[in-house]
């Protein structure tokens, strides 16, 4: 799955930056690049590129313009200025034609990768130096505090009472679950909360808990033996978004994540690794407070050391 860019910078060793800077990410494709704002225009409505990557101080059409002409066109095509201008106005002016990203040229060899990775994901970025809040949403959208904490468990008798009192305890407390356990786990798991009185179907029915499939995820994001990142961004951003959206009016968005740890058991520990690495990165992005759970044989091996090295804290559980 690719990311269609469009660049639009007057300075050719600019757009050489730029497109040097993308190719280190094979899901960005290059589609054009323009030297002028009313050309970035006319091509954004030609190539209806997911992403276009705006200077400001553009001849012609002046970036700010072009960016609010490319949005009203094109809505879903997501704006990411690149300049060298660093007063608030204009970086609050650049964020109200509806750019989800500013990024300074002098920070952009550090910045610009992470801005297009939160694009992809839908979430703002501003360069830090600004010190420009990049929360310009809505009353209520932020819904956790972020937290990424492991487990280990002995056996699946274990596991599956892990997993039944989390779940048991965040749903008391109004907030709203992301899962991934297997199909037995699962089954075993609304057994005992059925057994507890919690009327898990009806959560489920009402996406207060969301059940992701371990192997079909699996499936989706693993290209050529290891995690393509793209893929991961996008099938993550779009369960997190439901998520967030039915957690209006609940406290948080919490998850607990299992599926790396079948990985590990089958020796495939590269792919582990670099799963909770991602979602480490997306889950602080989105503030979801996470459980990782992971056999405790695991635990002094050093596959269960580097996970263990990707966590803020450990559960006993």
């Amino acid at each position: 799955m690719t990311f269609r860019t469009l660049i639009v910078d007057d300075h050719a060793s600019w757009r050489e930056f730029i497109v040097s800077t993308l190719k280190k990410n094979p899901a960005l494709q290059i589609i054009f690049e323009a030297m002028d704002g009313l050309e970035g225009v006319q091509k954004a409505e030609e190539l209806k590129p997911d992403l276009v990557i705006f200077d400001i101080g553009l001849p012609g059409l002046n970036g700010l313009e072009a960016a609010r002409q490319v949005r009203k066109r094109n809505p879903t095509t997501k704006i990411i200025f690149l300049s060298q201008m660093s007063s608030p106005d204009i970086v609050e002016a650049a964020l109200d034609t509806g750019a989800i990203g500013y990024v300074l040229k002098a920070d952009a060899g550090r910045d610009l990768l992470p801005a297009i990775d939160a694009a992809i994901l839908g979430r703002p970025f501003v360069s830090a130096r600004l010190g420009i809040p990049t929360d310009r949403s809505k009353p209520g959208d932020q819904v956790a505090q972020f937290g990424h904490e492991l487990g280990f468990y002995s056996n699946e008798a274990s596991l599956i009472v892990a997993l039944t009192q989390f779940v048991q305890h965040e749903l008391n407390a109004g907030n709203v679950i992301i899962l991934a356990p297997t199909a037995a786990v699962w089954t075993a798991m609304q057994n005992q909360l059925k057994h507890k009185g919690i009327d898990i179907d009806r959560h489920f029915r009402d996406g207060e808990c969301i059940r992701l499939d371990p192997s079909t995820m699996l499936s989706q994001v693993i290209v050529n033996g290891l995690p393509d990142k793209s893929r991961f961004l996008q099938l993550v951003d779009g369960f997190i978004t439901k998520a967030m959206h039915t957690a209006q009016g609940h406290e948080r968005v919490v998850a607990c994540w299992v599926c790396a740890s079948s990985l590990l058991k089958r020796g495939d520990t590269e792919i582990a690794v670099q799963l909770e690495s991602l979602w480490h990165e997306v889950s602080k992005t989105y503030g979801v407070s996470s459980l990782c759970l992971y056999p405790s044989y695991l635990k002094e091996t050093p596959a269960g050391q580097r996970i263990s090295s990707l966590h803020s804290a450990i559960r006993t559980i």
